[in-house]
Order: C-alpha cells, then sequence, then structure tokens
C-alpha cells in the first residue's frame, strides 16, 4: 500500500464484511469482473486523467513516475456493487457510507487517487448493473457447508 500499510484494517474491513457479502449475492465470477473493472478501468481512467494534467502542466513532471497497486479501487468497486445488491433503507444508508469514504478524501487530500477511487466506484457500479442483467442475484444459503452424512452422499453404484 502507497500509505506504508495505514488504514490497512479499514480495508480488511470492507472486504470481509461489503465485498464478501456481494460475493455471496452476485457469485465469484460476477463479483471478480465487478472489482476487475474498478483496478482495470478506474486505473486507466486516472492514468488519462493524470498524463492530461502533467501535459497542461497541471500536475508536477515527477508525477509520471507515480503508481498506485489499485487495491483500494478494487474495494470501492465491489462495494459499490454490494451497495447496488442491497434494498430499501439498506441500500441509502450503505450508499450514503460509500459516498463519505469516497469524498472525504478528495475533500482532505485533493490527490489524483482519491478522485480514481470515485471512478472506481463509478466503473464498479456499471459493472454491477450490467451484471444483474445476466440473471438474478443469488440467495445465499447458510454460511456453514453442510455436514456429510450417509443421509445426503449419493449410493455407491457397483460397476
Amino acid at each position: 500500500m502507497a500509505d506504508h500499510g495505514d488504514g490497512l484494517n479499514l480495508y480488511i474491513i470492507g472486504f470481509a464484511t461489503a465485498v464478501a457479502w456481494a460475493e455471496r449475492r452476485y457469485g465469484t465470477p460476477r463479483l471478480v469482473a465487478i472489482a476487475a473493472s474498478g483496478h482495470v478501468l478506474g486505473s486507466l481512467l486516472t492514468e488519462a486523467i493524470l498524463r492530461h494534467a502533467i501535459n497542461h502542466g497541471e500536475a508536477p513532471r515527477k508525477l509520471e513516475y507515480a503508481t498506485n497497486v489499485g487495491v483500494g479501487f478494487m474495494l470501492v468497486a465491489g462495494m459499490a456493487g454490494a451497495v447496488l445488491a442491497m434494498r430499501g433503507r439498506a441500500r441509502i444508508a450503505a450508499a450514503a457510507i460509500l459516498l463519505g469514504i469516497l469524498l472525504t478524501p478528495m475533500i482532505t487530500s485533493h490527490t489524483i487517487w482519491d478522485f480514481g477511487h470515485i471512478l472506481a466506484a463509478t466503473c464498479g457500479l456499471i459493472v454491477a448493473a450490467l451484471c444483474r442483467l445476466t440473471g438474478p442475484l443469488r440467495t445465499p444459503g447458510p454460511l456453514t457447508p453442510p455436514v456429510a452424512s450417509a443421509q445426503n452422499l449419493p449410493a455407491l453404484q457397483p460397476r
């Protein structure tokens, strides 16, 4: 992480709660598409804006060599997907929390990567909406796997 691990606990909480919940609703392949859109598309859009700013003298040339791994981009894209999967008041509350998470750094630190998180969340939201068009969300079952017993095992057939 660019900030030497500061805020790592917040990343873990975000992935372990919102993104894990979204994965149970969308399924792994669709959530990978949502998170990848935040990482790849969010990074490409951010870099295009940064290149434009450098070329027009609005950002220092030293930023040509700055890197951003994009883990946060994946996180906010997954969180945007989770918000879209929610309903009612939970969706409104989660959207407000996500907006706070995205806008606070924009107000306090003003970096291109703070804006990149907004772009990544937007990409995740768009791809999540497209994923919803491919089929309904899953209804998650219990968190614990079923216990194997003689009753739910298939009978062995002799050859």
